[in-house]
């Protein structure tokens, strides 16, 4: 289970390069192994074949275009608002964290969590 927190960067421009940083090779390999997959389909003799690959291939040009530098450039003009901070979103996995416990139980009472704690020591 995934929480996200917010916290602020100094500037839009700091939080784009924070969401490049974390969210640019995830995209940018998801783009190229997309294509790997997709590449035999040119060695084909088929019209249809190659069509559904010249398709693809621009699916993957046009939503790695958005991705990597359409949208970063909309979110660090529009972003910062008046305060000039602009709110970034940070992804927690529930079960590292010291909450993780309280999400393993389900949102079980605190009697109900100890009880539970207790039969696993046993």
């Amino acid at each position: 289970m995934l929480l996200l927190h917010r916290r602020t960067a100094a500037s839009g421009d700091e939080a784009v390069a924070g969401m490049l940083q974390e969210i640019g090779p995830p995209v940018l390999l998801g783009g190229l192994t997309t294509f790997l997959g997709i590449s035999p389909l040119i060695l084909s003799n088929s019209t249809v074949f190659r069509t559904f690959f010249k398709m693809f291939l621009g699916i993957i040009v046009f939503g790695l275009g958005h991705g990597l530098v359409l949208m970063p450039v909309v979110l660090s003009l529009l972003g910062a608002g008046a305060s000039g901070t602009a709110p970034a979103i940070e992804a927690v996995d529930a079960r590292t964290s010291s909450k993780g416990d309280a999400a393993e139980a389900g949102g079980k009472g605190a009697e109900e969590q100890q009880q539970l704690h207790g039969a696993k020591e046993h």
